[in-house]
């Protein structure tokens, strides 16, 4: 059985565990925080950027989606032929792979990220929030749905 000392010493640990689990709750609330507003930030710098470089008819729901589309297919294209190592690609995923994948997957997000905008969404929040719900789910133990038991 344990003293009345110990009990106190225990009952101090958990409160400086539970306290630092608190302030690192809270930091990691903050940086997020800051990256969302990074993110908003340069989704706004985009949508600007948009409309000094393009014409109101070019931009919109129906543009963006398009082009997050062709970069997608763009990545495809390069995952195909990187696989068969064919044309373009004759070495597989090497540096030029990956680079030109990584370049496809920016400019995809950036599509998504305008369309967003166009939307009247925070890109950030949205992005974090999602996430959040993504990794609740566990798909090998809750095949159904991710979070709920069959």
């Amino acid at each position: 059985m344990k003293t009345a000392k110990q009990l106190e010493l225990f009952d101090k640990n958990n409160d400086i565990i539970n306290k630092d689990r608190s302030e690192e709750k809270q930091i990691v609330k903050t940086e997020t925080a800051i990256v969302i507003k990074s993110l908003d930030e340069l989704q706004k710098e985009l949508f600007e950027w948009q409309k000094r470089n393009f014409n109101k008819n070019d931009t919109g729901i129906p543009w963006m989606v398009i082009g997050a589309a062709e970069e997608v297919g763009e990545i495809c294209h390069v995952v195909l032929k990187a696989r068969q190592k064919i044309r373009e690609h004759q070495q597989g995923f090497d540096e030029k792979a990956k680079f030109a994948i990584a370049d496809g997957v920016a400019d995809a997000t950036i599509y998504l990220m305008q369309l967003c905008s166009h939307s009247k969404i925070s890109f950030g929040e949205t992005l974090f929030s999602v996430a959040k719900e993504v990794l609740k789910r566990n798909w090998k133990e809750k095949k159904k749905n991710g979070v709920e038991n069959d």
